[in-house]
């Protein structure tokens, strides 16, 4: 009788540790976790790589219009950039709370495996949504809270990942965003993303700021960047 139960053990461990949910529920669980707020403030230090130029941004986000007013400003608080856009990858994927939406604009597969990527701080397991090869985008997510680990997009061609998310009010956020370049099998660092304040924004009237149009792009000192700067501050909000 012994023997018997540990063989029904056994196999009951490995059906569980078998176990693939549904992708859709993954999407679910990881949107879920975004509602409840009508907004959000952050301020963030960007770093361009491998220069290491530095950057100040505020940032002011309306989650169900989905519209953002980024600025952004050299190291001594000259304003380079102003700009009002709609969600790109990132920003659903940080802030979407409608299931559908997120599937619908990350356009990923609804092929789903179990990853694991190995970092200097230990072994991270994750549900992958996307092929194995390199055809179409991946979305790393964390296998026990549902957020959002890596995104690879287009084939790989630029890709993120989210590191030390923190929790405010039960809503989180990574403190550290990375982007890189995907150049063959190798991952080119392109910039980092370093949070430094995050206000979250319960009602409406907390954005009235964003019905308010202003002129969008390159200041004078923006357009006189250097051509690195000046591509990096284009490229940044379209993903």
């Amino acid at each position: 009788m012994k023997k018997l139960w540990v063989l029904i053990f056994i196999i009951f461990s490995a059906d569980a540790q078998a176990y693939i949910p549904p992708s859709q529920f993954i999407i679910h669980k990881m949107a879920l976790k975004h509602a409840g707020f009508a907004g959000v403030k952050l301020k963030n230090k960007l770093i361009l790589q491998p220069s290491g130029i530095t950057f100040q941004e505020t940032v002011l986000i309306d989650f169900h219009a989905r519209a953002v007013r980024s600025r952004i400003s050299d190291n001594t608080g000259n304003e380079l950039y102003v700009g009002d856009h709609h969600f790109g990858l990132v920003d659903f994927l940080l802030f979407e709370s409608n299931e559908a939406q997120l599937s619908k604009h990350l356009e990923i597969s609804d092929s789903l495996w179990l990853g694991r990527k190995v970092e200097t701080a230990g072994t991270k397991i994750a549900w992958v949504l996307g092929p194995k090869d390199d055809s179409k985008s991946q979305l790393w997510i964390e296998k026990d809270q549902f957020l959002p680990f890596r995104f690879l997009s287009n084939g790989k061609k630029i890709g993120f990942q989210f590191d030390s998310f923190r929790f405010y009010k039960e809503f989180p956020y990574p403190s550290l965003t990375t982007s890189f370049k995907m150049n063959e099998k190798l991952e080119e660092p392109y910039y980092r993303v370093e949070l430094v304040e995050l206000h979250l924004i319960e009602e409406a009237k907390g954005l009235l700021e964003l019905k308010t149009k202003i002129p969008s792009g390159f200041t004078e000192l923006g357009k006189a960047s250097s051509s690195e700067i000046y591509k990096f501050l284009n490229d940044y909000h379209k993903f």
